[in-house]
Parts: structure tokens; sequence; C-alpha cells
């Protein structure tokens, strides 16, 4: 009779070097393998290790309890940053400070959500600003009204800030104070918005073009006899400077 090799202790021998069902089974440990093989030996069949109990721990309590302290610091260090900044914010100065009841609702006008309110709030310094820099009060509104919608906290993505928009190296420049205080911020558009009819011998196109995009497209269009590229804002605060000496802050 041809002798017959024992399967199952080919399959120990397997089992002993670390293989299970002709695959290479590095997880296992020593104490894992001797178990399998000693159950291999006793019932002719592998039977599948158990996990340790450190790794029926992790699994089940310390992993879930990392995560949730993942979590927890997470949402800690945001905490921490909105508690910092709405404390810088209620510790920065502003720039005015106002105490009489008729400041009080005038600046509550200014941030009203009313176009025409805000207006109204803002017309008298509108005015002096104009006065100050020797240029037509409509003409500022029509800028401001343009520029900002009569906001005192506008910023745009160029960063000019304020009312008249107003880039804060031109400010320096022109020796401004500080632009969200909305008479400070009138006062530097009105004095910018002179600068430019002076230099352009009060030609209302090309120095409302200059006060938008700066000097390039005034002399191109000097030069070419030809209206400004930007014309559709020269037209915008032609327009508003219109309805303004027509209907008032009545927007």
């Amino acid at each position: 009779m041809k002798w017959q090799p024992d399967k199952a202790k080919l399959h120990v021998k397997f089992e002993d070097k670390g293989y299970r069902n002709g695959f290479k089974c590095k997880s296992l440990s020593r104490f894992e393998r001797r178990r399998t093989i000693k159950t291999t030996r006793q019932t002719g069949r592998l039977q599948q290790p158990t996990p340790e109990f450190s790794q029926v721990i992790w699994d089940k309590y310390i992993h879930r309890i990392f995560i949730t302290g993942k979590v927890f610091l997470f949402v800690k260090k945001r905490i921490i940053l909105y508690c910092v900044m709405l404390f810088v914010a209620a510790c920065t100065p502003t720039s005015t400070v106002i105490r009489s009841h008729h400041a009080n609702k005038t600046r509550r006008a200014y941030f009203s959500r009313s176009t025409s309110k805000r207006c109204k709030a803002l017309l008298p310094d509108i005015k002096w600003a104009a006065s100050k820099a020797g240029v037509d009060p409509a003409l500022l509104v029509g800028v401001v009204r343009v520029e900002s919608n009569f906001n005192p906290n506008a910023r745009s993505g160029a960063g000019a800030i304020g009312l008249t928009q107003v880039i804060p190296s031109t400010a320096k420049s022109k020796g401004c104070g500080p632009l969200y205080d909305p008479r400070a911020n009138l006062l530097c558009g009105a004095r910018v918005l002179k600068g430019f009819l002076d230099y352009y011998n009060g030609n209302l196109v090309l120095a409302l073009s200059g006060y938008n995009a700066g000097h390039y497209y005034p002399d191109q269009a000097d030069r070419n006899s030809t209206v400004p590229r930007n014309f559709s804002y020269v037209e915008a605060v032609l327009h508003a400077r219109s309805h303004f000496l027509l209907h008032g802050c009545n927007w």
C-alpha cells in the first residue's frame, strides 16, 4: 500500500511556521499559534483564535474615549478662539465717544437697515465735509451712495474702508483720521475727490473715474478722447447725485 502523508500533521506544520490555510499570518502571537496547533491536533479542525483581552478593551472603550477626547479638544480650541475674539472686540476703543441721547439716536440711525434713514443721519456730516474740502455736497452724496450705500462699516476686497471707500495708504498720504469714524472718512473722501477734480480741471467724468480706479483709466481716456473704461461707475455716481438733488434722501 502506498504511503499517504498525514494531512493533519502537514496542517500543523503550516500552523507551527505561522501559516494559516496556506497563507502567512503575522498577526498571530506565539501563544495563539500554540493554542491553534493544540486545538488542531485534538479536533482535526482549525479553530479561529479569539482576540486578546487588551484588543477588546481598546476596541470597546479606549478607542472611543480617544476619539471623544479629540473632538473635545477641537471644540475647546474653537471656544477659546471665540472668547479671545470677543474679548479683543470688547476692549478695542471706538474712534468716537458718544454720550448724549441725541448723539446715540444719530449713531443708531447710521446703522439702520433703511438707506433713507442712514442718508438723513449722515447728511449734516456730508455737508460739513464737502464745505471743508470745497466740493459739491450732492456729488459727495452720490459717491457715498455708490461706494458704500451709506454704511460706515463697509469694507471692500481691495481694502477700501468706510463710507467713501478710501484705501488706507491714500488716507495716510492725505493725513486723514480713523477711517471707521464717519466724519473723518467723509472728510478724507472729500479731500481725495477734490484732488482729482483739481488734477483734471473740474472734469467730473475724469475725476470720478480717477476716484474709482486711479489715474490710468482717465489718463487713457483723455489721450484718446474717449470715455473711461469704468464709465458705468461715473454714470452711477452722477445718477445718484441727480436723484439726491430731485428727491433728497428718499431712496
